[in-house]
């Protein structure tokens, strides 16, 4: 039933954007996927739509945060590594390549501004201002912290930095609750 079919919400091991079918989430070496078999059901058509929905937008405003932490960590490190006798980030590439997150960055906030401003209203205005927002934010903390890690180098994806732990959960919550494929096709 409804825009997606949701038949209620179950607590799962994985979920991998699917709105219409049961989620939970946990997250493990085997990544993120779908199993309705282990699903219980809470909730009908609407408390199962209502809770996909406020879920992906506080992944959109935890995005936003975990994008926002990636590129400090990425601007304090290009201030602190030397190379060539100077920092990093006094290179032009580096700099312009900090410059496209920021934007990026603050395009995403207002993004999550704007669900947060359109949830008094619900309905469908706020469900497409929410998965709107859940695509693109998803995608753009995805390239922002690609980008911090890039920066950082090869110590970017180890355990030993926090950008490499950064990084991990923004690849997680980009595609919780959908991937921008998943969410953009119903958005259409």
């Amino acid at each position: 039933g409804g825009r997606g079919g949701v038949g209620g919400v179950g607590v799962v091991g994985r979920v991998r954007g699917a709105r219409g079918r049961a989620v939970g989430v946990a997250v493990g070496r085997g990544g993120l996927g779908v199993d309705r078999d282990g699903a219980r059901r809470i909730g009908g058509d609407e408390a199962g739509e209502g809770l996909i929905d406020g879920g992906a937008t506080f992944a959109s405003a935890d995005l936003v945060g975990g994008a926002a932490r990636a590129l400090e960590m990425a601007v304090e490190y290009a201030k602190d590594r030397v190379q060539f006798g100077r920092p990093i980030g006094s290179f032009q590439a580096i700099q312009h390549r900090l410059v496209e997150c920021y934007a990026a960055l603050e395009q995403s906030r207002s993004m999550v501004y704007r669900v947060a401003l359109s949830a008094a209203t619900g309905g469908d205005a706020w469900w497409r201002a929410a998965a709107g927002a859940k695509a693109y934010v998803g995608d753009q903390a995805d390239r922002i912290a690609r980008e911090a890690v890039q920066i950082h180098g090869g110590m970017g994806v180890t355990n030993d930095l926090a950008i490499g732990h950064a990084f991990k959960r923004v690849l997680v919550l980009a595609r919780l609750f959908g991937d921008e494929d998943a969410i953009l096709a119903e958005y259409a």
